[in-house]
């Protein structure tokens, strides 16, 4: 019996050694990543993205990185503009002036901040589209997950 436990006990180290060399590894690969081990003895690799979205009026725009911040979907969010947009609508070309948001959030934060984004953004069909961010510095990186919803 004394043998089994030891042996599952030595299984169980074995497996943990593996998954954080795959997570090393895996990082390495994946780009600007954080391991956290700190749930349930078991890792977790963390992902950023960068979101875009536009509005129409520097307000929603506002509204957009206001509320965003401070449900933690969004450690920043910067907004530049007017940008000048052009584009096809419902059968016509249209030129606009627009409010580009650049919202640094995780990738597993995504789903919620879209579900955010649709209630909150006026348009009927916002850009809502997401990019990882494949380098970054480990004191940003750090202080975004930081910010973050856990």
């Amino acid at each position: 019996m004394c043998m089994k436990i030891l042996h599952q006990e030595y299984n169980t180290f074995l497996l943990k050694v593996l998954i954080h060399v795959h997570c090393k590894n895996l990082k390495s690969f994946i780009g600007p990543s954080r391991v956290d081990d700190t749930k349930n003895d078991v890792m977790k690799v963390k992902q950023y993205v960068n979101v875009f979205t536009t509005t129409e009026k520097r307000e929603d725009a506002e509204k957009v990185a206001r509320i965003l911040v401070q449900k933690r979907l969004a450690g920043c969010v910067q907004i530049i503009g007017p940008i000048q947009s052009t584009y096809s609508w419902k059968n016509r070309k249209e030129t606009v002036e627009e409010w580009l948001c650049l919202i640094k959030s995780e990738k597993s934060l995504y789903k919620e901040l879209e579900k955010n984004l649709k209630e909150i953004h006026p348009y009927e069909t916002p850009e809502i589209t997401a990019v990882p961010i494949v380098a970054g510095s480990k004191e940003y990186l750090d202080w975004l997950d930081g910010e973050l919803k856990r």
